[in-house]
């Protein structure tokens, strides 16, 4: 037999689940920080590379780039790679809901007003016996009597 949940291990529950959420989004975090730094450790030394009589022109230092520029630079591909996580987050959801609103509307416009459309038709051709029913108990009634 169950019994229902109280409020306590509702809440008790809630706060579990909100701490799951809370490391699973520091794990992503430090991830795709790492996942940026190997990149920036792994990625080609040059972005650009132009040859003119057989030497080398760079468009940037020659060499990695200092550990500290390194950090900074994965530091902002996590943030990126966060904001939109958290656009992601928030669009899916929203799109998701307009699309449900169309369809709730879609179906309200042609199912439910056709049949308003038809109510209103047969509350229209049914008038007359609606009046002609009201006149005849208003004759068929007893007619009140005056208080004294």
């Amino acid at each position: 037999m169950s019994t229902p949940m109280n409020a306590r291990q509702a809440q008790t529950g809630a706060v579990r689940v909100g701490w799951w959420l809370l490391a699973l989004t520091l794990v992503s975090v430090v991830g795709i920080f790492a996942a940026a730094w190997v990149t920036m450790l792994e990625g080609p030394q040059s972005l650009i590379q132009v040859v003119v009589n057989g030497e080398e022109i760079q468009f940037k230092p020659s060499g990695p780039l200092p550990p500290a520029h390194q950090v900074v630079l994965a530091g902002i591909g996590g943030l990126l790679a966060l904001g939109t996580l958290a656009v992601v987050l928030v669009a899916v959801p929203l799109a998701l809901l307009a699309a449900a609103a169309v369809v709730v509307v879609v179906l309200l416009a042609g199912v439910g007003l056709p049949l308003a459309v038809m109510g209103a038709v047969l509350a229209l051709l049914l008038s007359p016996l609606w009046l002609l029913g009201w006149a005849l108990w208003r004759a068929i009634r007893p007619a009140r009597s005056i208080p004294a």
